[in-house]
């Protein structure tokens, strides 16, 4: 389960709130991608941190 929440309620997305989030989930998208953890902090372009996201993943084989 991939779970993202972050507030969109700052000055960060006064001016673009669409392109700020896309980025948001790009950086997310990423770090998917290239690390082995499964979450952390959200942060808007100004360094603060709004927020968090979780991936979890369960293995199929151990369902079984």
């Amino acid at each position: 389960m991939l779970k993202i929440e972050f507030s969109t309620e700052n000055a960060a997305f006064d001016e673009s709130p669409a392109e700020v989030t896309a980025r948001i989930l790009r950086d997310i998208a990423t770090k998917i991608e290239t690390t082995s953890h499964g979450g952390g902090p959200v942060y808007d372009g100004n360094g603060n941190r709004i927020g968090v996201w979780t991936l979890s993943i369960r293995d199929r084989e151990s369902d079984a």
